[in-house]
């Protein structure tokens, strides 16, 4: 009985007809990775909305980014392309797979200005959005992954 099994093994037919298909198996079995979240960012205006880890003398992202470890401060930098017009800029930092606002921040600002920068921070791992409004109206946008 072995003496036929390893007769039966040795034919190359055998090796597709049974290991073939064990791989295709396999193969289909395995976990689909699932896509890495992208950030998105909105702007009006020409209004524009960095994060990074470092801010220059005029209050600029040096090198823009959008990934962040958990309780990890960072920076934001809005510029609104035209004076603010209004005394009042209002920042939220917003969980973004529920839009719920985690925090909120009103910044006073000169109505001739065009920018404005703070140091934020989060908690806990998750896509967030920092939504920045000048007067009545969200200038700009920015997800960040929080790892």
């Amino acid at each position: 009985m072995i003496k036929i099994i390893r007769q039966i093994l040795r034919q190359k037919t055998w090796f597709f007809i049974i290991l073939v298909p064990i791989l295709i198996l396999c193969a289909s079995c395995e976990e689909e990775e699932q896509p890495e979240p992208t950030p998105e960012s909105t702007s009006i205006g020409g209004a524009v909305l960095e994060t990074g880890y470092e801010i220059d003398d005029d209050k600029r992202i040096v090198t823009p980014q959008t990934a962040f470890e958990a309780r990890e401060d960072f920076y934001f930098s809005f510029y609104n392309n035209e004076p603010f017009g209004v005394d009042e800029v209002k920042v939220e930092l917003i969980y973004s797979e529920t839009e719920e606002v985690k925090a909120d921040n009103t910044y006073e600002v000169d109505p001739g200005w065009k920018i404005v920068a703070d140091m934020i921070w989060f908690g806990q791992p998750g896509l967030y959005k920092i939504s920045v409004e000048v007067g009545d109206e969200v200038r700009a946008t920015r997800e960040v992954i929080i790892e």
